[in-house]
């Protein structure tokens, strides 16, 4: 019979990583390869001794059902510590010869219990499945009103048993960074550019993002949480300033992730006006995710996003010759960013819901095991202390930012993981 464990948060100063978070990273390795076929969105183990810290953002928890010493699943949350104090998203991984036992049910129950308790009663996670928009009488159509999941897939047909609705439908994509790539942005950028150059200049950096921008920067971080496509209510409007911007990219770089920015200021203003980041993880460089891409709502109609995009793209070859993937996620709804990436030479690789579930009831009581505990120190008072998460169903394996992607921004980090899913976790 197995139990559900809390995993202890890391004493400060202290990176060696529990037993039990390396039965974590080996079941994220084994869901990778099942569910994508590489290890493109694999937290190193020193990143997740990190995002198990938590920081003044989100404060961050996990729990382990272990049998014999050996770990089957976990669930991992993320509770955000400014805006959105009531909720927590969170990732969900069964190993596969573990399945159909019970695990799965028994981590949610308690996680959200152990969430409930602190207050969190809205609970998002993510799950990915193969294939594009299911059709006929068992699709799941998303409340957004654009796509829909097969609700026979395995982590559709358990968030559904568990009370979540499908609240959106992201599509994600990857692009393969070679010299037919480089060629086709280049056009692609110089053709943007002719349309926005007289108006608009480019600059463009590595990591950090430079002090005389970090204002303007920190507004368009703003609008990353009222300005793309994102499934009604599901993130509250976020307050960045400079400072927020620093300690995001603080944390970034302390999780051993790399990235690449170019943005576009408008001349006559100084306003800045569209941004594009490209990030990946220093333990594995060939495999990248884009982040953000966003162009303020009061400078759109000038190719901006097409322009940026593109000229990152030899930004980061030039920082990251090891490049060889690019993954990126957008909502369905968000058609012009899917045009842009269609034109960049993006390939769809399946589908990703957004669920939901709201507290109705009290806490549920764990199935198996005994009581949920909770990891000590993670929320100090009640909750002291980014990207998103997923579901990665207690019977399938599971998966990013926010390109207009639509998921509640977690904010500086990779996008991160779900109900059989695996990708690249949130890590404020």
């Amino acid at each position: 019979m197995f139990a559900i464990h809390a995993i202890p948060a890391p004493e400060p100063g202290d990176d060696s990583p529990h037993p039990w978070l390396a039965g974590v990273h080996e079941i994220d390795a084994e869901v990778c390869q099942e569910l994508h076929g590489h290890d493109d969105f694999l937290d190193s183990l020193d990143s997740l001794v990190g995002r198990l810290r938590g920081s003044v953002h989100a404060a961050q928890a996990a729990w382990v059902a272990v049998e014999a010493d050996a770990v089957l699943g976990y669930i991992w949350a993320r509770s955000p510590l400014r805006e959105d104090r009531d909720a927590a998203d969170f990732d969900l991984a069964v190993r596969g010869g573990a399945r159909r036992r019970g695990v799965g049910t028994a981590l949610l129950d308690a996680a959200t219990a152990a969430l409930a308790a602190d207050g969190r009663t809205t609970w998002l996670t993510w799950a990915f499945a193969p294939g594009r928009s299911a059709e006929g009488p068992d699709a799941i159509p998303a409340a957004s009103g654009t796509g829909a999941v097969d609700g026979r897939h395995p982590a559709a047909a358990f968030l559904r048993r568990h009370g979540f609705s499908l609240e959106q439908v992201e599509q994600p994509s990857t692009l393969t960074v070679d010299a037919a790539t480089l060629a086709r942005a280049d056009d692609l950028g110089a053709t943007a550019a002719s349309v926005a150059e007289d108006d608009y200049e480019l600059l463009g950096w590595t990591g950090r993002t430079p002090s005389e921008l970090a204002d303007g920067m920190a507004d368009l971080h703003a609008r990353m949480s009222t300005d793309v496509p994102m499934a009604t209510e599901l993130a509250e409007p976020q307050v960045w300033d400079a400072e927020r911007l620093r300690v995001a990219e603080d944390r970034t770089v302390e999780l051993g992730y790399h990235w690449v920015t170019t943005a576009a200021r408008h001349r006559a203003t100084g306003v800045m006006a569209a941004y594009t980041t490209l990030q990946w993880p220093g333990h594995h460089p060939d495999g990248v995710w884009q982040e953000d891409t966003l162009v303020h709502a009061d400078h759109r109609g000038h190719r901006l996003g097409l322009w940026t995009k593109a000229a990152n793209l030899r930004r980061l070859v030039a920082d990251n010759p090891d490049a060889a993937r690019i993954h990126t996620w957008n909502a369905a709804e968000n058609t012009h960013m899917l045009a842009i990436n269609d034109a960049l030479g993006f390939r769809p690789t399946g589908l990703e819901g957004t669920w939901r579930r709201r507290a109705s009831r009290p806490p549920p009581e764990l199935s198996r095991g005994g009581r949920p505990d909770r990891p000590r120190g993670q929320w100090g008072g009640g909750r002291s202390g980014r990207g998103r998460s997923r579901v990665r169903p207690a019977r399938a394996p599971r998966t990013g930012p926010r390109t207009g992607a639509g998921r509640p921004p977690s904010r500086h980090g990779s996008p991160g993981r779900s109900v059989g899913t695996c990708h690249p976790a949130s890590r404020w």
